[in-house]
């Protein structure tokens, strides 16, 4: 027995076991919950194909939600990691359990033949360790390289000098945007996604306009204004969005309606800059199509 390491009885490892799994279960429900469905589903399900993957991403959903809840986009076994020349860092312990399916064979005859055939059979799941490629060292891990969809308005936004990338969901954020070098990440392919990011591009344009900038960080009244701006974009090129999703969004930044009316007039802003850009760029009748 490794020092440190306590010995369990079998109702202690029963009790282990259980509050594992509830809390594995329990924090796929919290980003369910949250407003986030739409966003994370497809993001989780973003998996390229006739491409070499890391062995989670071939995981069931369930499990692919729950290595995804823990912020990592890749979590192995120790002798996984090791196959691949690299191994756990010292110190680190397993925070992240799935749902490994116990099966059994049985032999059965047929009644007709009399041959004897034999087939697995479920009876139930066991918990398994995986270690996150973050708590783990040694030679790198060569990934597929993400895609970007093709959305509507994206030459406009490109015209704008943005320069947009996408990425694989590591479990934290959906996009992001980065205003110094105006560059937007995407790590899903659903376009409100895209489209909240240009908001907050189009937001900052504005802000410069005036001598000032966006504050750093995930600040209330950005993050308002972006999702608003992002939905109305949305809506204008027909793309399926969630009123449901965009609430929760808003009120998780402290969003209630005197707010939300406040800050209307920006989102306006945003929104005709953006179709100023299009006329300028000689995509206004591209965008004034979409919006009709």
């Amino acid at each position: 027995m490794s020092k440190g390491f306590k010995k369990l009885t079998k109702d202690e490892k029963k009790a282990r076991d259980e509050k594992r799994m509830n809390d594995a279960v329990a924090k796929v429900l919290e980003k369910m919950e949250s407003g986030e469905t739409l966003h994370y589903v497809k993001a989780v399900n973003n998996i390229p194909e006739g491409v070499k993957l890391p062995p989670c991403w071939g995981y069931s959903f369930l499990n692919r939600l729950i290595i995804a809840s823990h912020g990592t986009a890749d979590a192995r076994t120790f002798k996984q990691w090791k196959d691949v020349g690299r191994s756990v860092i010292k110190g680190e312990r397993a925070k992240i359990f799935v749902y490994e399916p116990v099966m059994i064979k049985k032999t059965t005859e047929d009644e007709e033949t009399g041959e004897e055939k034999t087939r697995s059979i479920l009876i139930g799941f066991r918990l398994s360790a995986r270690f996150a490629v973050e708590q783990t060292e040694g030679e790198p891990v060569e990934y597929p390289e993400a895609t970007l969809p093709d959305f509507p308005m994206i030459e406009v936004a490109r015209r704008m000098g943005l320069e947009i990338r996408a990425e694989f969901f590591e479990g934290r954020s959906y996009g992001s945007y980065n205003p110094v070098d105006e560059r937007i990440i995407l790590r899903s392919p659903d376009a409100t996604t895209f489209y909240h990011e240009v908001g907050h591009h189009l937001h900052n344009l504005i802000l410069k306009a005036e001598g000032k900038e966006l504050v750093g960080g995930q600040d209330d009244a950005q993050e308002i204004i972006a999702e608003l701006v992002g939905g109305c974009l949305a809506n204008m090129n027909g793309v399926a969005w969630s009123v449901e999703n965009i609430a929760a969004y808003v009120k998780g930044y402290n969003g209630n309606a005197k707010r939300v009316a406040a800050l209307f007039p920006v989102v306006e802003k945003c929104i005709d800059l953006f179709m100023e850009k299009a006329e300028e760029f000689g995509l206004a009748e591209y965008a004034e199509e979409v919006a009709a």
